[in-house]
């Protein structure tokens, strides 16, 4: 029998969290059949010994060489019998009877992705707070609008909804964007259930998802501008006419990130600006003050970012 929900765990040296995580997919889920795929990626410590005396047949462990994060969760994905797929790190875990709700909101409401809100908390300073999605209908939307934060614990997939969309084994960091957004410029419906539904540590360790603090900014933005003008390229040839909604978030989303680009290089920033009034000619950049956005009006949103260009810099500097 198919199982209602499949959770893929990569995991790597973390025996102590990982055995939570597995934990929280059951705790308060016995409505549903849930499987949990967890990868081990050649793990050093104890992990392994751990997963291979799990007495569970809803467990599947699987074991491979050190070969990262993204080939797990392929390797996990792939093996993944699940109705919906939900993807967790090993260092986070899942609110007990969320899995439930949340599998049971995406069947009521019918769409291809069910996704809440989620709590973070810094071990360090024992401080826990509730990080709050915005309601949408609309994934591509949610998502280029930064209205939806990229963490996949958030989410459950429909599986046929993102099946044959594989994470990207090249990249070491920004890689969970970049499978949202390929998944988004199919057009998935969405729905929000208005409850936290997992919780995401942030501690000193490093983290099995991402490695950016050592990538140079710069290559980091332009790889999102171009993630996001290519994903409503692709939403336009699959849906045909693609709303004004749409078409506004990937406007916005392709501005938000150019923008940040223009005092690490100036000339790129003009070339994505370009493909901003491509897909949106009259296009408006969201201003957090109201003197940028009287600017903008002014002498128009290439020289006041000319004008603002020089103090962007300098902060940089600092």
């Amino acid at each position: 029998m198919r199982p209602d929900v499949s959770v893929v765990i990569p995991t790597y040296n973390r025996r102590s969290m990982v055995q939570e995580a597995i934990e929280s997919c059951f705790a308060g889920n016995e409505g549903i059949d849930v499987e949990v795929v967890v990868v081990d990626d050649g793990s050093t410590d104890s992990t392994r010994a751990y997963l291979e005396g799990i007495n569970d047949k809803r467990v599947r462990p699987l074991f491979q060489k050190h070969q990262g994060a993204q080939v797990a969760r392929n390797r996990g994905q792939r093996a993944a019998h699940g109705r919906t797929i939900k993807h967790l790190d090993d260092d986070d875990y899942l609110l007990p009877g969320m899995l439930q709700r949340q599998y049971e909101h995406l069947v009521e409401q019918n769409v291809d992705v069910c996704y809440g809100d989620f709590l973070k908390q810094d071990v360090e300073e024992s401080e826990t707070w509730r990080f709050r999605n915005a309601p949408h209908t609309d994934f591509f939307v949610a998502l280029l609008s930064k209205e939806l934060n990229r963490l996949q614990l958030a989410l459950l997939f429909d599986a046929e909804a993102i099946h044959g969309i594989k994470w990207d084994e090249s990249l070491d960091y920004l890689q969970d964007v970049d499978f949202m957004v390929r998944a988004a410029s199919r057009g998935l419906s969405c729905a929000k259930l208005d409850e936290p539904v997992a919780l995401h540590r942030i501690h000193g360790s490093s983290r099995i998802s991402d490695v950016r603090q050592s990538t140079d900014p710069a290559r980091r933005l332009t790889m999102r501008c171009t993630w996001f003008y290519e994903a409503f390229l692709a939403l336009r040839k699959h849906v045909g006419t693609v709303t004004p909604e749409q078409r506004q978030a990937a406007a916005t989303g392709l501005w938000r990130e150019a923008h940040k680009l223009a005092p690490f290089d100036w000339a790129r920033f003009r070339r994505w600006y370009d493909r901003v009034l491509e897909i949106e000619p009259t296009f408006t950049p969201p201003r957090e003050h109201t003197i940028l956005s009287v600017l903008d009006r002014a002498v128009g949103p290439v020289l006041a970012e000319r004008i603002l260009n020089p103090l962007r810099k300098a902060r940089l500097r600092r």
